[in-house]
Protein backbone atom coordinates (compact mmCIF):
# COMPACT_ATOMS: atom_id res chain seq x y z
CA UNK A 1 0.00 0.00 0.00
CA UNK A 2 1.40 3.29 -1.11
CA UNK A 3 1.16 5.95 1.34
CA UNK A 4 1.74 9.86 1.56
CA UNK A 5 3.19 10.67 4.97
CA UNK A 6 2.98 14.78 5.08
CA UNK A 7 5.59 16.36 8.25
CA UNK A 8 6.31 19.70 9.85
CA UNK A 9 10.14 18.48 9.41
CA UNK A 10 12.03 15.71 10.06
CA UNK A 11 15.58 15.82 10.04
CA UNK A 12 16.14 19.66 11.20
CA UNK A 13 14.29 19.42 14.97
CA UNK A 14 14.50 16.56 17.61
CA UNK A 15 11.09 17.48 19.80
CA UNK A 16 8.64 15.54 20.62
CA UNK A 17 6.49 15.25 16.86
CA UNK A 18 9.60 14.62 14.66
CA UNK A 19 10.28 11.44 17.51
CA UNK A 20 6.37 10.72 17.38
CA UNK A 21 6.55 10.81 13.44
CA UNK A 22 9.88 8.98 13.10
CA UNK A 23 8.74 5.79 15.11
CA UNK A 24 5.55 5.90 12.87
CA UNK A 25 7.33 6.05 9.89
CA UNK A 26 9.78 3.53 10.83
CA UNK A 27 7.17 0.94 11.87
CA UNK A 28 5.17 1.80 8.17
CA UNK A 29 8.09 0.96 6.80
CA UNK A 30 9.32 -2.22 8.85
CA UNK A 31 5.80 -3.55 7.90
CA UNK A 32 6.14 -3.47 4.25
CA UNK A 33 4.44 0.15 3.33
CA UNK A 34 5.49 2.24 0.43
CA UNK A 35 6.42 5.67 1.82
CA UNK A 36 6.70 8.88 0.78
CA UNK A 37 7.71 11.85 2.92
CA UNK A 38 6.81 15.54 2.35
CA UNK A 39 8.16 18.13 4.53
CA UNK A 40 7.90 21.82 4.85
CA UNK A 41 11.09 22.88 7.04
CA UNK A 42 13.81 20.51 5.94
CA UNK A 43 14.27 22.28 2.88
CA UNK A 44 16.72 24.65 1.92
CA UNK A 45 15.29 26.91 0.39
CA UNK A 46 14.20 30.10 1.93
CA UNK A 47 11.88 30.48 4.24
CA UNK A 48 9.05 32.52 2.47
CA UNK A 49 8.98 29.92 -0.41
CA UNK A 50 8.55 27.12 1.90
CA UNK A 51 5.00 26.65 2.38
CA UNK A 52 4.67 27.42 -1.83
CA UNK A 53 6.96 24.98 -2.21
CA UNK A 54 5.43 22.31 -0.07
CA UNK A 55 1.93 22.54 -1.15
CA UNK A 56 3.53 21.93 -5.10
CA UNK A 57 5.77 18.64 -3.60
CA UNK A 58 2.35 17.56 -1.94
CA UNK A 59 0.56 17.64 -5.09
CA UNK A 60 3.29 16.28 -7.51
CA UNK A 61 3.59 13.58 -4.49
CA UNK A 62 -0.45 12.62 -5.65
CA UNK A 63 0.41 12.34 -9.12
CA UNK A 64 3.75 10.54 -8.64
CA UNK A 65 3.27 8.13 -6.16
CA UNK A 66 -0.40 7.92 -6.74
CA UNK A 67 -1.07 7.18 -2.84
CA UNK A 68 -4.11 5.12 -0.88
CA UNK A 69 -3.95 7.21 2.39
CA UNK A 70 -2.69 10.35 3.22
CA UNK A 71 -1.09 10.64 6.83
CA UNK A 72 -1.57 14.09 7.94
CA UNK A 73 0.94 14.69 10.79
CA UNK A 74 0.17 18.11 11.44
CA UNK A 75 -3.26 20.26 11.86
CA UNK A 76 -1.98 23.18 9.78
CA UNK A 77 -1.94 20.59 6.48
CA UNK A 78 -5.50 19.26 7.33
CA UNK A 79 -7.25 21.50 5.16
CA UNK A 80 -4.68 21.37 1.97
CA UNK A 81 -5.71 17.61 2.37
CA UNK A 82 -9.33 18.09 2.66
CA UNK A 83 -8.71 19.66 -0.72
CA UNK A 84 -6.79 16.85 -2.10
CA UNK A 85 -9.99 14.40 -0.59
CA UNK A 86 -12.43 16.76 -2.52
CA UNK A 87 -10.48 16.52 -5.84
CA UNK A 88 -8.45 13.20 -5.80
CA UNK A 89 -10.82 11.26 -3.46
CA UNK A 90 -8.06 10.19 -1.18
CA UNK A 91 -8.94 9.46 2.27
CA UNK A 92 -6.45 11.19 4.94
CA UNK A 93 -5.47 11.01 8.78
CA UNK A 94 -4.93 13.76 10.71
CA UNK A 95 -2.41 13.50 13.96
CA UNK A 96 -2.89 15.62 16.74
CA UNK A 97 -0.49 16.21 19.67
CA UNK A 98 -2.41 18.60 22.59
CA UNK A 99 -2.33 22.26 22.31
CA UNK A 100 -2.64 22.42 19.02
CA UNK A 101 -6.02 21.39 18.99
CA UNK A 102 -7.32 24.79 21.29
CA UNK A 103 -8.49 27.75 19.10
CA UNK A 104 -9.30 25.62 16.16
CA UNK A 105 -9.24 28.06 13.02
CA UNK A 106 -12.35 27.76 10.65
CA UNK A 107 -9.84 25.84 8.33
CA UNK A 108 -8.40 23.65 10.74
CA UNK A 109 -12.11 22.32 11.87
CA UNK A 110 -12.67 21.48 7.76
CA UNK A 111 -9.23 19.36 7.77
CA UNK A 112 -10.81 17.72 10.93
CA UNK A 113 -14.17 17.41 9.71
CA UNK A 114 -13.69 15.22 6.14
CA UNK A 115 -10.30 13.40 7.52
CA UNK A 116 -11.09 9.64 8.02
CA UNK A 117 -9.41 9.25 11.22
CA UNK A 118 -7.60 11.82 13.96
CA UNK A 119 -5.28 10.04 16.05
CA UNK A 120 -4.13 11.75 19.43
CA UNK A 121 -1.08 10.78 21.25
CA UNK A 122 -2.97 11.13 24.56
CA UNK A 123 -6.62 10.07 26.58
CA UNK A 124 -5.66 14.17 27.18
CA UNK A 125 -5.25 15.29 23.65
CA UNK A 126 -8.37 13.40 22.99
CA UNK A 127 -10.86 14.66 25.62
CA UNK A 128 -9.22 18.44 24.80
CA UNK A 129 -10.44 17.51 21.19
CA UNK A 130 -14.21 16.41 21.89
CA UNK A 131 -14.60 19.29 24.26
CA UNK A 132 -12.95 21.69 21.61
CA UNK A 133 -15.28 20.29 18.97
CA UNK A 134 -18.52 20.01 20.94
CA UNK A 135 -17.75 16.00 20.76
CA UNK A 136 -18.71 16.10 16.27
CA UNK A 137 -15.48 13.26 15.63
CA UNK A 138 -16.00 11.58 18.66
CA UNK A 139 -16.53 8.31 16.30
CA UNK A 140 -13.30 8.56 14.81
CA UNK A 141 -11.03 9.77 17.51
CA UNK A 142 -8.55 7.18 18.66
CA UNK A 143 -5.32 7.44 20.90
CA UNK A 144 -2.24 6.33 19.87
CA UNK A 145 0.37 6.38 22.59
CA UNK A 146 3.80 7.57 21.85
CA UNK A 147 6.39 4.98 22.48
CA UNK A 148 10.30 4.71 22.66
CA UNK A 149 13.45 2.95 21.46
CA UNK A 150 13.56 -0.44 23.59
CA UNK A 151 17.38 -0.31 22.81
CA UNK A 152 18.28 2.53 24.18
CA UNK A 153 15.75 3.00 27.34
CA UNK A 154 15.32 -0.20 29.80
CA UNK A 155 15.30 -1.44 33.24
CA UNK A 156 18.89 -1.17 34.73
CA UNK A 157 20.26 -0.27 38.55
CA UNK A 158 20.51 3.24 39.29
CA UNK A 159 22.93 5.41 38.28
CA UNK A 160 25.43 6.61 41.21
CA UNK A 161 26.97 8.67 39.35
CA UNK A 162 23.96 10.26 37.98
CA UNK A 163 22.61 10.18 41.63
CA UNK A 164 25.69 11.84 43.46
CA UNK A 165 25.91 14.56 40.82
CA UNK A 166 22.06 15.51 41.25
CA UNK A 167 22.70 15.22 45.18
CA UNK A 168 19.90 12.75 45.29
CA UNK A 169 19.35 10.61 48.39
CA UNK A 170 18.26 6.92 48.25
CA UNK A 171 14.88 8.13 50.02
CA UNK A 172 13.74 11.01 47.53
CA UNK A 173 11.06 10.36 45.47
CA UNK A 174 11.57 12.12 42.27
CA UNK A 175 8.67 14.84 40.07
CA UNK A 176 10.74 14.48 36.85
CA UNK A 177 10.04 16.84 33.50
CA UNK A 178 11.66 16.58 30.17
CA UNK A 179 10.64 18.94 28.24
CA UNK A 180 11.83 22.24 26.13
CA UNK A 181 11.62 25.35 28.29
CA UNK A 182 10.23 27.72 25.76
CA UNK A 183 8.36 31.22 26.48
CA UNK A 184 6.41 29.68 23.53
CA UNK A 185 5.36 26.47 25.45
CA UNK A 186 4.79 27.45 28.86
CA UNK A 187 1.39 25.52 28.91
CA UNK A 188 3.36 22.37 29.43
CA UNK A 189 3.47 23.31 33.35
CA UNK A 190 6.79 23.26 35.00
CA UNK A 191 7.00 25.98 36.23
CA UNK A 192 3.05 25.19 37.92
CA UNK A 193 4.81 22.69 39.29
CA UNK A 194 7.80 24.82 41.20
CA UNK A 195 5.00 27.14 42.94
CA UNK A 196 3.30 24.41 44.13
CA UNK A 197 6.27 22.59 45.57
CA UNK A 198 5.90 24.38 48.93
CA UNK A 199 2.68 22.55 49.11
CA UNK A 200 3.55 19.17 48.37
CA UNK A 201 6.50 19.14 50.80
CA UNK A 202 4.55 19.91 53.18
CA UNK A 203 2.90 16.48 53.01
CA UNK A 204 6.07 15.11 51.16
CA UNK A 205 9.27 16.80 52.63
CA UNK A 206 11.58 14.26 50.32
CA UNK A 207 10.54 15.64 47.12
CA UNK A 208 12.84 16.73 44.50
CA UNK A 209 12.12 17.80 41.17
CA UNK A 210 13.72 17.36 38.17
CA UNK A 211 14.05 19.27 34.67
CA UNK A 212 15.53 18.02 31.97
CA UNK A 213 15.81 20.26 29.30
CA UNK A 214 17.00 23.98 28.18
CA UNK A 215 15.47 26.77 25.89
CA UNK A 216 14.68 30.39 25.96
CA UNK A 217 12.54 30.54 29.30
CA UNK A 218 15.08 28.92 31.67
CA UNK A 219 16.24 32.41 33.05
CA UNK A 220 12.49 32.76 34.38
CA UNK A 221 12.59 29.45 35.64
CA UNK A 222 15.45 30.09 37.70
CA UNK A 223 14.15 33.21 39.32
CA UNK A 224 11.19 31.29 40.45
CA UNK A 225 13.54 28.78 41.98
CA UNK A 226 15.03 31.58 43.78
CA UNK A 227 12.21 33.72 44.80
CA UNK A 228 10.47 30.61 45.83
CA UNK A 229 14.13 29.58 48.04
CA UNK A 230 14.05 26.13 46.47
CA UNK A 231 17.01 25.56 45.15
CA UNK A 232 17.92 22.43 47.42
CA UNK A 233 14.52 20.95 45.72
CA UNK A 234 14.30 22.27 42.25
CA UNK A 235 17.55 20.77 39.99
CA UNK A 236 17.68 21.51 36.31
CA UNK A 237 19.98 19.19 34.80
CA UNK A 238 20.09 21.34 31.13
Amino acid sequence: MKLLFLVPNIISDTGGIQTFNKYIINVLTESGYTLKIVSIADGKYFKIFKKFIFVVNTLLQIFVVRPRLIICSHINFSFLCSIINKIFKIPYYVIVYGMDVCNLTKFNYIGLEFSQKIITISRFTKELMLKETKNNFKNKIFVLHPTFDKERFRPKQKDGYLTNKLKIQENDKIILTIARLSKREQYKGYDKVIIVMADILKELPNVKYIIGGSGDDIDRIKKIIKDKDLGDKVILTG
